[in-house]
């Protein structure tokens, strides 16, 4: 997927965002309490079903036939600066759930796609 193809748009949905650090999971995908990590949303939103996202920790670790922009370094063996900031900021316990959301939305912004968080 290149940068032409890849969604310019994010939705949250804030019901499904696994943004407090209290109820982390080990998988950006749909964790016990069904919801997914900010990276998850993103990995969802570029055709990566909840199947494929189990077990994962990170988008390196999405089988290689899936394909997750801005997240996977020029190599393909290891994730990309952006998507170890995203975690940091995801995973925060420092940092209030407005701060992350604002700092998500920045740090997609940069790559040209607009994120929206709905309640």
């Amino acid at each position: 997927m290149s940068k032409s193809t890849y969604p310019k748009k994010l939705v949250i949905d804030r019901k499904k965002w696994n943004g407090n650090p209290k109820f982390m999971s080990e998988s950006i995908g749909l964790s016990e309490k069904g919801k997914r990590c900010c990276l998850g949303h993103w990995a969802k939103a570029c055709g990566v079903s909840d199947r494929k996202m189990e077990h994962c920790g990170m988008p390196d670790e999405i089988p290689m036939d899936m394909e997750v922009p801005l997240c996977i370094s020029p190599y393909k063996d290891t994730n990309s600066a952006f998507a170890r900031r995203m975690q940091k900021v995801n995973d925060s316990m420092r940092l209030s759930m407005e701060e992350k959301e604002s700092k998500i939305k920045i740090g997609f912004a940069k790559h040209g796609v607009k994120v929206t968080f709905v309640n």
